[in-house]
């Protein structure tokens, strides 16, 4: 079997503002036929950067230099570091003193919910001090404003441009009437094999599940050809403490569960998700169609949206499932049906993608492009700089904070 790899860095280039020379990336890589690989700075007998199995990914420190290149290298078998065992390169650029126009912002959910590890939901109440800032920061744009302004040479007050993941209902009912007594424009990104609500998104199958006040003691699952057990018998705490998956290290018996089945879920396939997601929903008792708050828009909810004047509607693909570890025919799939899908059931042309959880290479941007969209998202903390790539757009994901905490960090995050 031929070896074979590819090695993306996101962002690329880099964009960086006042006087440093360097900048943080991420690098993610897979490769068939090899089973250990080194990622390498310079040269293919560079630093060593990382070390992994057949994929990986990581972030660098604050030492990117413009032009620094990562060699992929097939060390399986302890394989010399040659340049004939060189699976992919990638080269990184850092573009300088650009000036910062704005800030793309990352909602997903409006509500409140009890439990939400991954901070995806804001309540109603910070939602509404939140937009007050930004009527008060600075201008309040569109997407496709945002695109076009941010070139210009003249100095205007920061472009803010407010967008939501994956089409929850209360994008509808709770967000928009806040958005329009604060006359803030929104695009909501959809994926659109999940419009009519009828089936939970996996992940918030698994916060129930860290809610639930009582689940049966044990869980067996297969998955892959191994086999995996939790015990779930210690009792469900009186007052649950709102743990943060990204910030604090699991506890309980049921945290673990939450983050192995987390990890374990996400780069399935989605007919295998799905199988295990229904089996999760069997095993605790908890019903097989979501409900509010967890469901997503009808489409005839979901037109509605699209009607109103400050609300633009864009791709969020047809699964949700991270673009890079599919395969070409697969992620060109999901980029240009769930164009044509979306643009047929709104009437209209689609211009804008969001890459689900954040995720693409190189590649999978120029996919983007050919597909006729106008620009897509990413996420990764960056402010909208003059001359940034519309197909590499960066975004902040807005957390459940008051407004004097917003204001606090919008600040920060627009400093340049």
């Amino acid at each position: 079997m031929k070896r074979t790899g590819k090695i993306s860095a996101t962002p690329n280039p880099i964009i960086i503002s006042g006087q440093t020379r360097v900048g943080v990336t991420k690098l993610v890589w897979s490769c068939a036929g090899a089973k250990e690989v080194e990622v390498r700075i310079g040269a293919p007998d560079g630093p060593l950067f990382s070390r992994s199995g057949a994929s990986g990914q990581a972030t660098t420190g604050e030492w990117v230099t413009d032009g620094m290149t990562f060699h992929l290298q097939d060390v399986s078998g302890r394989r010399p570091l040659l340049p004939e065992h060189t699976l992919a390169t990638v080269t990184v650029g850092v573009k300088m003193d650009r000036v910062v126009r704005g800030l793309i912002l990352m909602y997903h959910r409006i509500a409140e919910l009890d439990a939400d590890p991954w901070s995806l939901s804001v309540a109603p109440g910070n939602f509404a001090e939140q937009l007050a800032v930004l009527r008060r920061a600075g201008q309040p744009a569109p997407l496709a404003r945002a695109l076009v302004e941010m070139d210009l040479e003249r100095e205007t007050d920061p472009l803010l441009v407010v967008t939501f993941d994956d089409g929850y209902a209360d994008n509808l009912y709770q967000a928009l009437p806040l958005l329009e007594e604060f006359r803030i424009p929104a695009t909501v990104f959809v994926p659109v094999n999940y419009i009519g609500g009828r089936r939970f998104f996996w992940w918030d199958v698994l916060d129930l599940l860290l809610a639930a006040a009582d689940l049966p003691s044990e869980f067996r699952l297969r998955i892959a050809g191994a086999n995996y057990r939790w015990r779930l018998d210690e009792p469900a705490p009186r007052q649950p403490r709102r743990w943060q998956a990204s910030e604090m290290p699991p506890e309980t018996a049921r945290e673990r569960f939450y983050l192995d089945l987390y990890r374990l879920l996400r780069p399935l396939p989605e007919d295998e998700r799905s199988e295990v997601i229904d089996e999760l929903l069997a095993w605790a008792g908890l019903a097989s169609a979501p409900s509010d708050p967890y469901r997503q828009m009808s489409l005839d909810e979901l037109r509605r949206l699209a009607r109103h004047p400050l609300i633009e509607i864009g791709s969020h693909a047809l699964t949700h499932r991270d673009l890079p570890d599919l395969s070409p025919n697969t992620q060109r799939d999901e980029i240009e049906r769930s164009r044509t899908l979306l643009s047929r059931i709104l009437g209209h042309p689609v211009r804008s993608f969001c890459y689900p959880y954040g995720s693409f290479t190189a590649e999978t941007a120029q996919m983007v492009r050919d597909a006729g969209y106008a620009c897509a998202c990413g996420h990764f903390v960056q402010p909208l700089a003059a001359g940034a790539d519309p197909y590499q757009l960066p975004r902040v994901m807005v957390g459940n904070w008051n407004g004097e905490e917003f204001a606090r960090r919008l600040s920060a995050w627009l400093r340049p």
